[in-house]
């Protein structure tokens, strides 16, 4: 492709930008930090008709003449995206507004222009090519859109602890991890052991991810998407919405001790293929089928008891997802509630039900979640929401026969697999699991796919607790939206 060299005349519509044909062949497109192409390599081909809609636009600013700006955009933005940017003659008279600020306006509605980003880059993590997904898939929508950047590589274990420690909120509108999942949990934590619990940072800073890491579930529950350049434009445009996490109690020391999920937290045999094939991670996600695979084959069982406070369960939780989809909430000025539930000493409450020995001595898979998508084939939680005050339970019993077992995870990627008989499916407030397998060598308790350790844990949701940015103010689609 030739560097653009037209200046093109176009409308300002309700949509987008329309464009026909060029007002002069001197202009030139020289000022990018990118390689600035145009989507035309003839003056013939530019003479077309060309809209460019709002949504696709993410800069705007002023050429060499009042009535000429140079418009950055991107294409095919659904599954890989361009960069690309124009000379556009807009004889556009806009009352109270330039035409700079009236195109960004429309390009940006609700979302900040030019927002101030503090990257964080986990280089250890996944395949270990980071940095590269930074540089060729990031950074060019970035610095198009003109973003304040902050740059920070992790050097050492829990480093993004500290950074969320020590962060001044004041100075960013947006964390964005560049990284898989580990590097936000991490963040969130961080923020978390703040002297107020993060109530101002998790209010102010929205936290992201921007898909560099074998385990993506944040970007493609929140953006939709695998690759990270489609999830930075996305970025760009999304809402500020409120979002619960869970609030994971174990004893330290003696002491309980507080940890926030906003994830998952898995016991039995997903998280002994995840924790356990951490080896593995070079190979990305197929280590995880790997290992389950392996754990339903051998049918491995997990013995615990379990008390779980409900919401709602089977055909209920529907109706639910239906009714609360509808009430989702982007203010983001809410103080969250504090966690509130008795410590691991005292006996859960009442109102708590203890699940039967039956399915408690054999169970296989105990798994709990608050966004859909844990990876790009397993829509594990479809009924997931981010603000509904639950979380969604997955409980399977190794007595279930094998081929149901192999058939079941045949429907994850279509989030199927929560109808079926042998899978408990629940939205709960709240739950205490105390694990009886022995051997923390072998067996885990994965926390947001971290490794926690092998003891009781309770965990709670703390509603809208945390900001994060969410496409049109929700989660994206699932097997339960509109069905």
């Amino acid at each position: 492709m030739l560097l653009s060299t037209f200046v093109r005349h176009g409308t300002i519509t309700d949509t987008g930008i329309s464009l026909q044909g060029p007002s002069s062949p001197n202009h030139t497109n020289t000022s990018s930090t990118l390689s600035s192409v145009c989507c035309w390599s003839t003056e013939s081909e530019a003479s077309a008709i060309y809209d460019i809609p709002y949504e696709n636009i993410i800069w705007c600013e002023q050429a060499n003449d009042d009535s000429v700006v140079k418009v950055f955009y991107v294409e095919d933005a659904g599954k890989k995206i361009k960069v690309r940017s124009m000379l556009v003659d807009l004889a556009y008279a806009v009352e109270n507004d330039t035409i700079v600020d009236s195109v960004l306006k429309r390009a940006y509605r609700g979302s900040v222009v030019a927002p101030s980003i503090l990257v964080v880059l986990n280089s250890f993590g996944g395949k270990g090519n980071a940095r590269e997904i930074y540089r060729e898939k990031i950074l060019p929508v970035l610095e198009a859109a003109h973003v304040n950047i902050t740059y920070q590589e992790t050097t050492h274990h829990r480093h993004a602890v500290e950074l969320g420690r020590e962060l001044d909120e004041s100075k960013y509108d947006v964390i964005a991890c560049c990284s898989g999942d580990g590097v936000p949990h991490e963040i969130i934590n961080g923020i978390y052991e703040k002297d107020d619990r993060g109530e101002a940072a998790f209010d102010k800073v929205a936290i992201t991810q921007l898909p560099c890491g074998s385990g993506n579930a944040l970007s493609l529950s929140t953006h939709g998407t695998n690759d990270a350049s489609v999830a930075a434009f996305r970025m760009l445009k999304a809402q500020r919405t409120k979002m619960d996490v869970m609030a994971v109690t174990q004893k330290v020391d003696g002491a309980d001790q507080t940890r926030l999920s906003f994830m998952s937290q898995a016991y039995g045999s997903i998280a002994d293929a995840d924790i356990g094939t951490e080896h593995l991670r070079w190979m990305g996600p197929i280590r995880f089928e790997i290992g389950v695979a392996h754990k339903l084959v051998t049918r491995a069982k997990y013995p615990c008891d379990l008390w779980v406070h409900y919401g709602c369960e089977g055909e209920e939780v529907k109706r639910h997802f239906d009714k609360h989809t509808k009430l989702q909430n982007t203010n983001v000025s809410e103080s969250p509630k504090k966690a509130g539930y008795p410590s691991l000493d005292d006996e859960p409450p009442s109102e708590w039900e203890k699940l039967s020995s039956d399915i408690c001595d054999n169970m296989n898979i105990f798994y709990v979640g608050k966004m859909p998508y844990m990876s790009d084939q397993a829509q594990f939680f479809p009924a997931a929401l981010p603000q509904d005050g639950m979380m969604d339970m997955l409980v399977t019993n190794a007595k279930a026969p094998l081929l149901h077992m192999v058939g079941l995870f045949t429907k994850i990627d279509q989030g199927a697999h929560v109808h079926s008989d042998e899978v408990i499916h629940a939205k709960v407030f709240g739950y205490r699991l105390v694990p009886k397998v022995k051997d923390d060598k072998t067996h885990y308790i994965s926390v947001d796919g971290e490794n926690f350790p092998l003891s009781p844990i309770q965990v709670e949701v703390i509603p809208r607790a945390v900001t994060v940015l969410l496409q049109n103010g929700s989660y994206v689609e699932t097997c339960f939206t509109g069905s």
